[in-house]
C-alpha cells in the first residue's frame, strides 16, 4: 500500500500508462498518492487542452459500485477552440447508439468540486474566466439527483452570478447577470 502513495511510483505508472494510450499527453508534476490526493500540474494534451487537477476519491467505495469523490479541483482550464468544435460537429450525429447496458455504476457522489475556465473561445463569444462550484451532488444514475451549484462568469455577453439548488427535478436558480451592452446593442 506504501507504494500506492508513492510519488516516484505514481510518476512512473502516469508515464507508462501514458505511453501505452499513445495519446500526446504531457505533465509537469504528479504529486501526492491515492489516498491522500492526487495533484497534477501543467496536464497539457497535444496543446488543445490545458490545465492543473487536484482529485481525492474514496477509492474503496467503487467495489460497490459508488463513485465517491472527496474534492476534485479543475483550475486554468484552457482549451481550444478547433479542439471543442470537433466535438459539436455534424459527425456525432451519425453515430449509431449503442444499446444501453447497466451500468456498474451505482451511485455518483461528490462532495466538492471547482472548476476554472480561464480565457475561452468559442466564435464571438470570450469567457474571461468562469468559476464553477458544485457541491453535494448525489445521483443514483437513475432519477434521484441533489446538488449546490455556485457559479461566477465574466465574458463578453454578461457578467454573470448564478446559484443553484437541485433536488430530484425540482430547480432553484438565483441569476444575477448585468449583459455588456456591446453584445447586446445589435439587437
Amino acid at each position: 500500500l506504501f507504494s500506492l502513495n508513492s510519488e516516484s511510483v505514481l510518476n512512473k505508472v502516469a508515464t507508462t500508462a501514458i505511453e501505452k494510450t499513445g495519446l500526446d499527453i504531457k505533465y509537469t508534476s504528479v504529486e501526492g498518492g491515492l489516498f491522500d490526493g492526487l495533484k497534477i500540474k501543467g496536464f497539457n494534451y497535444e496543446d488543445k487542452l490545458k490545465a492543473d487537477l487536484k482529485f481525492k476519491a474514496d477509492f474503496k467505495a467503487m467495489s460497490s459500485g459508488v463513485v465517491h469523490v472527496e474534492d476534485i479541483n479543475i483550475s486554468n482550464l484552457w482549451i481550444d477552440e478547433a479542439f471543442l468544435k470537433s466535438f459539436t460537429g455534424d459527425s456525432n450525429k451519425s453515430k449509431p447508439k449503442k444499446e444501453s447496458k447497466e451500468s456498474f455504476i451505482k451511485k455518483l457522489i461528490v462532495e466538492h468540486a471547482r472548476l476554472n475556465i480561464v480565457d475561452f473561445h468559442y466564435g464571438d463569444y470570450v469567457v474571461e474566466t468562469l468559476n464553477l462550484q458544485i457541491d453535494d451532488l448525489s445521483y443514483d444514475m437513475k432519477k434521484d439527483i441533489t446538488a449546490k451549484i455556485h457559479a461566477d462568469l465574466e465574458s463578453n455577453v454578461a457578467k454573470a452570478k448564478l446559484n443553484a439548488q437541485i433536488k430530484d427535478e425540482k430547480y432553484t436558480m438565483y441569476l444575477d447577470a448585468y449583459p455588456e451592452k456591446a453584445f447586446i446593442t445589435p439587437f
